[in-house]
């Protein structure tokens, strides 16, 4: 059974964005490449990354994990 089908649509965004940085070589990938491969505006994709945040601080235990944009500050971010 294919259990993403279940996702609501905000975890079908959420599940999709840890699928291609996990398929990315880098573990990066572009603010810009993800709003034009989801075609999402950027109010989604910060409540995407704020849900990814929590989620993970959640799991993560002592560890830190979490979603990271580093060079927002010069518009060319990347997680």
């Amino acid at each position: 059974m294919n259990y993403a089908t279940l996702f609501n649509d905000d975890d079908q965004t959420s599940f999709i964005v840890l699928h291609l940085l996990t398929d990315s070589d880098s573990g990066t990938i572009s603010r810009a490449e993800l709003a034009e491969k989801l075609e999402l505006t950027r109010y989604q994709l910060d409540k995407c990354f704020d849900n990814l945040n929590n989620d993970l601080s959640l799991v993560a235990g002592e560890a830190p994990s979490y979603v990271d944009e580093p060079f927002k500050a010069s518009g060319t971010s990347t997680m």
